[in-house]
């Protein structure tokens, strides 16, 4: 959990997703949330790059953090785009009505109305994602000829059993 005193300063507006992440990593999430990348991230938090790599793969609060930051900035550019709907409809109208309907289009593209489809973000929930690792990892080292049982062994996890049958 993060602990600020009271004359720290707040990182920033992402305030909601520092439930279990340093001010350090929110300041990472804010830059890739903002749409930097991860090396321009990495600096952003004074960290090294292979730090946020491995903050990404298996700190799985900074993890759910990132996606919870993920799905907010979905459903608030969705909204907003949504609330375009109208005028592209009617532009689309317009267009077909004079023949031309690529510009149109390619707005109700944008807004996913016309594939249905919305990219996926990932759980916002630490020990979703932790077991998710898991069974990856397990599928990773059974696909390298380790047995589950192995898997126990070298993680030491004495649910990795559990967990891979789960």
């Amino acid at each position: 959990m993060v602990q600020r005193n009271e004359t720290e300063k707040e990182v920033s507006e992402l305030e909601p997703l520092a439930w279990e992440v340093t001010p350090v990593q929110l300041r990472a999430l804010e830059a890739l949330l903002s749409g930097a990348s991860s090396a321009a991230a990495a600096e952003a938090a004074g960290v090294d790059r292979s730090t946020l790599w491995r903050w990404q793969r298996t700190d799985f609060e900074f993890r759910a953090a990132l996606n919870r930051g993920r799905a907010e900035l979905q459903q608030s550019s969705q909204l907003r785009l949504e609330a375009l709907a109208s005028s592209a409809l009617s532009a689309v109208g317009d267009a077909i009505e004079q023949g031309n309907v690529g510009a149109a289009l390619a707005v109700l593209r944008g807004l996913g109305m016309l594939s249905g489809e919305r990219p996926a973000v990932g759980s916002s929930r630490p020990a979703t994602l932790e077991r998710e690792h898991a069974e990856d990892v397990a599928r990773e080292l059974r696909s390298d000829g380790f047995a589950s049982k192995d898997f126990a062994l070298v993680y030491g996890l004495e649910e990795a059993a559990r967990k891979i049958r789960a």
